[in-house]
Parts: structure tokens; sequence; C-alpha cells
């Protein structure tokens, strides 16, 4: 059996903001690569051997693998995957594509090659042939003058005279990018840098991830344009910190439908959310509330007075409201496990639609939250989008939390929708997400309490410090959740608004 070398190339590309995979669709009779959906693929002819032996003794060897970048840029050029001006002016669209690439300035080459990563190769068998093929992944440099790019500032540092070509090669190797990953970001956008995370740190295959990424980007489209069927979301401001700044309200259900969480800084900004309840009324059987915080309630007596709507939500929660006085009047209560009928869900075969109550306590100590059998928890405020969860003063609120989490994990979940910020893929992804910004600080925030700090304020300080998140109010939550778990372990003790490191705990 004869052996035959090709390239295979997956096609990153951002645009405008936008991110996209490049998949070319292909015939069962194509050879190479004869899936239904595949990457860009081509044999290693004796006219690319050539261009790269030209390439090589007027440039020298730009990178690894050149001679297979080599034939990926010419990849790219045939199908008009590179955007940007330079190339459009500096080259005749009347050369051979070989042509022009032999005629390409070194550094903008650097620039193409360097943004070509290895990953790995397979021997295939096809029509009594092996095919060795090399996968890499071209993320290719946002669009627009490449001189402005921050790829195109390090590549040039790179290429300088007085960096050997052991230093240069090393930067850009794919395990060297996975432990820059901030740098990635600076380079391309926080996508390129998962895309690198699935790669080379979770060992996904590429097709595999290409495709989990296409996925995404349609959940999204179906999510932006109303979510899913049957459920809607209705974005209004709320007094709360940045960047907590916007609440959200959510409608679900077909034959009965029920408004979760109406907690609008002013009716004003409900007018699309009325306009809803207006056309939607026959439908609409009550509210529900998972928390008795403002951000979350303000509006629901407004809901029931206009509507005549009944509120229900748990019962700590309708007792948390109604001693601060708000006059709350509840039709019942709900417990764990408690079924709310939303209907039938035909797409699905579900005659009976139920929604079921959970017990998510932690933030508040009468949190609930609602799992909806398609696969979606509504988390209230337990965690949110790449936020960092926070919790209440009360006894207990740290082993709370965290029970909550065990609960939320534990379910089908695909999707969770929060008070705040944007709809999350992956639930159990967010909550590792928030543990581990807990156990990397804790050590942080010990070390701060033997020294003598007391005060959440310094140890906020010192956490954002060492952290630097966006946004200080993180730091100040991981304090808390921290602080009050080393008060449940009886290793601080809280005297006001101050934490003391017992002398007589151990480590």
């Amino acid at each position: 059996m004869l052996e035959q070398k090709t390239v295979s190339v997956f096609v990153f590309r951002i645009d405008n903001g936008q991110y996209y995979f490049y998949l070319v669709k292909r015939g069962p009779n194509i050879p190479y690569h004869p899936s239904t959906w595949t990457n860009i693929a081509s044999i290693i002819s004796e006219k690319d051997v050539e261009l790269y032996e030209k390439l090589q003794k007027k440039y020298g060897d730009l990178s690894e693998y050149m001679l297979e970048k080599v034939i990926i840029l010419r990849l790219l050029l045939e199908r008009n995957l590179i955007i940007d001006p330079e190339i459009n002016v500096s080259l005749s669209a009347s050369l051979d594509i070989r042509q022009q690439i032999l005629e390409m300035d070194q550094i903008y080459l650097n620039v193409l090659f360097h943004s070509m990563i290895p990953s790995g190769h397979r021997r295939l068998l096809m029509d009594e042939r092996y095919i060795l093929p090399r996968y890499f992944l071209f993320a290719s440099p946002a669009s627009g003058s490449r001189k402005n790019t921050k790829l195109f500032q390090y590549t040039d540092y790179l290429t300088g005279r007085h960096k050997v070509p052991e230093e240069k090669g090393r930067w850009f190797k794919p395990s060297e990018i996975i432990h820059k990953r901030e740098t990635l970001k600076e380079l391309f956008d926080n996508a390129t840098a998962t895309l690198m995370h699935y790669f080379y740190t979770e060992k996904k295959k590429l097709v595999e991830t290409a495709r989990e990424i296409e996925n995404k980007k349609s959940q999204l489209s179906m999510f932006s344009k109303g979510l899913l069927p049957f459920l809607w979301r209705f974005k209004t401001p709320a007094h709360t910190r940045k960047p907590y700044t916007e609440s959200n309200i959510y409608v679900i259900g077909n034959q009965k439908k029920f408004i979760i969480d109406p907690g609008s800084t002013v009716k004003n900004n409900l007018d699309f959310l009325t306009e809803f309840v207006d056309a939607n009324l026959d439908t609409i059987e009550g509210i529900l509330l998972t928390n008795p915080l403002a951000d979350h309630v303000n509006q629901a007596m407004f809901f029931k007075e206009k509507y005549n709507l009944p509120i229900y939500t748990s019962k700590i929660t309708a007792e948390a409201l109604n001693a601060e006085a708000e006059n709350f009047v509840f039709t019942s209560y709900l417990y764990h496990g408690n079924k709310i009928q939303l209907g039938s869900y035909e797409p699905l075969g579900i005659k009976k639609w139920e929604m079921e109550v959970i017990e998510l306590p932690g933030y508040t100590a009468g949190q609930i939250g609602f799992y909806d059998p398609r696969g979606i928890v509504f988390v209230s405020s337990l965690f949110h989008k790449y936020m960092i969860s926070l919790i209440d003063s009360y006894p207990g609120a740290y082993s709370d939390l965290m029970k909550s989490y065990n609960r939320v994990s534990k379910l089908k979940a695909r999707y969770a929708f929060s008070g705040h910020r944007d709809f999350i893929i992956n639930p159990r992804k967010m909550i590792a997400f928030n543990l581990k910004q807990f156990s990397t600080y804790e050590p942080v925030i010990i070390e701060q309490l033997k020294n003598g700090k007391s005060s959440l304020e310094a140890i906020t300080k010192e956490v954002q410090e060492r952290a630097k998140y966006k946004w200080e109010v993180l730091a100040r939550n991981v304090a808390i959740v921290v602080l009050a778990k080393l008060a449940e372990q009886e290793k601080v003790n809280k005297i006001g608004e101050d934490y003391f490191w017992l002398k007589n705990t151990t480590k």
C-alpha cells in the first residue's frame, strides 16, 4: 500500500468581533478526508515543495513545519480566507497563488505562520492507500491593518535579531501558548484561548471541538431570538453593583405560563413584559419568586394588583419579605420537589410538562430555583456567568452554598439561567470555576488573617491585588465565602465586621 502525505487545516477566523470555524462540505467521492463535514486538506505536491525550497532559500527557516505551513497558506489564499487589505495592496491578483506567497513580506509571513498551530497527525486507510495527514489549526488574526495588531507587535519582537532562534520558536509552541493563555487572549480573543485549551488541556479532537463551537453559536442565535421555545427573558435595570446592574425576568410555559422574579427598578422599564402579559393573559398563571431581594421582587406586587395574579415562593422568603413590612400576600408556599404545571411540550413528546422546585440556599436562606426537564435550571443568584458566588451572613450559609452547588451538579442540566448576566452553557463548569476561585485564594486569606489583618476591606484588597479581577466586588465575594467557611470550621472568630484567626487552630 502506498503512503501519501497530506496537510490538513481547520480555520478559526475572527471577523469584526465574530468568530467562525471554516469546515468544508465534501461529497463521498472526493478523496483525502471524505466525511460530510471536514477540514481543508491537500496533498504535498512537487510544486509546493519547490515553493518551500525557494522561500527557505530567501528567508531561511521561518518556523517549524514550514513546508506544511506553506501549503496551508496556499489553501487559505485559494479560498479567500485571509482578510487583510495588506495582501491586496502589495500583491497582484493576476499572480499565481504560489507566486503571491513567494513575494510576501517576511514579517507578514511570520504573522501567518505563527498563527498555524500544529495539532497532531494520524494515519488513514483510504482506497487501499495509507494517507498520513498532519493537522493544524489556523487562528486568523483580527481583520484590519496588521501593523496595528498586537499579534504583529509580538511577532515583530520575536523575529528581532537580538533573539536567538531557539527562543523565537519556543514561545509559539502549543504548550507555551497554553501556559500564556492570558497573552493569547490579547493576541486574538477569549474564544481562541478557550479553543486552544480544549485542544491541549482537555485533549479534545479538532472536529469535535469545531462542531461544539459551531453548536454553541447556533444555540446563541436560538437564545437571542426568544431563547428556547416557551421561554422568554426580559432584561431590566437593577439597583445593584457592577457587573450586576441588569436583572433578568423570565416567563416560562405553554398553556400555563409563570413570571419568574419580576424585579425591575421602575415600572417604566417593564413595557415589553407588560405588553407580553397583556397578549398572553389568558395563559399567565402566576408569579414565582426565588429570593426576597429587591432586584428579584420589586415589581411583583405591581403585576399581582394589575392582573390579579397569585404569587408563590418559599416559606422562608415569604417570611423575610413580610418581616420588612412589604405586605406581600402569597397564595401558597413552594417546597423542594413541588411540581409546577406548564401545559405540554410536544417537541419532546411531553403531554404533562412539569417544572420542579429545588432548594438553592446560600445566597439567601430560603432561595429556591426551578428545573425544567428540557435541561434548564433557573438558579436565581446562586451563581452567574463567570462571576463569583456570594452568600448571606446567616449561620451555615457556606454549607448551604456547597449543598446547592452539589444539587445543581446532579441535575441533567445543559443550561443555567440566573438573575443577572447571560445564560450559562454547562452549569457544572461554572460551579467548578467558583470552587477554583475559593480554593486558590483561601491560603492568601489565611495568610492575611495570621498577619493580623482582620477587616473585610483589607482582605478583599489583598485578594484583588493577587487575582486582578475586573471588578473588585468579585474579590470581595471570594473573601466573604472563604471567611464564612473558616468561621464554620471554627478557625476564625467574627466580632462585628472583623475576623480574627484563632491561635489554637491548626492548618
